[in-house]
């Protein structure tokens, strides 16, 4: 048959996010209200966080491999780039003020399109993130742009009590995710999102754990034991030192075609290393501490000189398991070097 109108027969194209087997969704502040949040394209750039209670995620952990937004804009913004952190926590809401991206994951940095007109905008995570129990808090940043775009470019979703979520927004100040500004109001919206997630069992025994010693130097490694997504595991790795030196360990884990290289290596402890045959007295058990000003303070900044002695009787070197000899290095427990006053001699 002729068909007189062939304009009319073919719809919009549709677009859909297919994702891979085993993934779940769990959707919150299923609103219609709308905002400019999590991200203000009215502003030439914006900052904001929200915090996701644990009874909405709806599981206790997993692994968040995409995030989805609600939109309805009323122009398609030439720049659409987008930097989005997650993290795990157990504050229960942001009246105490932010917290810093370093605290989170960067999970994604890119530039996604943003379309006119009513919109599902799914991002897939450059770097899934393992949820942990507790809360989740998600930061979103539209980073400096040379232009803003319209105020009825808006995001769908619903105010939910109050506190979840903190903004700031500015055509001047370029916000620092490490170092949000202090005194943002918090408010009740929270954008529409929908988490996709997987807490499948994943098992890999792949990997070598390894112990690693300052410039980059190997002491000892072991074969990883196959282990559970959210798992932990321990290793014993041992090392005898030939060297008397102050150095620094730390651990690896290396796995072929990892994903998240990110979370594979730990932070350094610091070992120093004495001479074979000494023996270590520590006396007092550590449990008390002193401010800058006050007594016992065997070393201080606060005071231009100042002299204290003490007294370690014999009785508690002999408890302690020390005996007579010669005495070659002394050591105190500092509790925190960031609370020293300030040397007001020192220039």
């Amino acid at each position: 048959a002729t068909d007189e109108i062939p304009s009319n027969n073919q719809s919009p194209a549709l677009s859909i996010a297919v994702q891979p087997a085993g993934i779940q969704a769990v959707t919150i502040a299923d609103g219609t209200e709308t905002m400019r949040i999590p991200m203000d394209f009215f502003w030439k750039n914006s900052l904001s966080e929200t915090i996701y209670m644990s009874d909405e995620l709806g599981f206790v952990s997993g692994t968040i491999t995409s995030l989805a937004f609600y939109t309805s804009f009323f122009d398609s913004p030439a720049n659409g780039a987008t930097k989005i952190w997650l993290g795990s926590t157990n504050v229960q809401d942001l009246s105490g003020g932010w917290i810093p991206s370093t605290q989170m994951t960067l999970v994604f940095d890119g530039n996604i399109t943003y379309p006119s007109g009513v919109n599902t905008i799914t991002i897939p995570l450059q770097t899934p993130y393992m949820h942990t129990p507790g809360n989740l808090v998600m930061m979103v940043q539209r980073p400096m742009d040379t232009q803003y775009y319209s105020s009825s470019d808006y995001f769908y979703g619903l105010t939910i009590g109050t506190n979840r979520t903190l903004k700031v927004q500015s055509d001047g100040t370029a916000y620092d995710p490490a170092n949000p500004p202090a005194g943002t109001t918090p408010v009740g919206q929270v954008p529409k999102t929908t988490i996709f997630y997987t807490g499948q069992q994943i098992v890999n025994d792949l990997y070598t754990v390894k112990l690693m010693k300052e410039g980059g130097v190997q002491l000892a490694t072991a074969a990883g034991t196959s282990i559970a997504s959210l798992e932990t595991a321990s290793f014993n790795l041992s090392w005898t030192p030939t060297t008397v030196e102050t150095t620094y360990l730390y651990g690896v884990v290396e796995l072929a075609g990892d994903e998240i290289a990110t979370n594979n290596q730990t932070g350094n402890l610091t070992v120093q290393v004495m001479e074979a045959g000494l023996t270590v007295v520590q006396i007092g058990q550590g449990t008390a501490t002193n401010s800058t000003t006050g007594a016992p303070t065997p070393y201080g900044t606060y005071w231009k000189n100042f002299r204290q002695q003490y007294l370690y009787t014999a009785a508690d070197i002999y408890a302690a398991g020390g005996a007579p000899g010669l005495i070659n290095a002394l050591a105190f427990n500092v509790t925190s070097v960031n609370n020293c006053s300030a040397m007001p001699n020192y220039t």
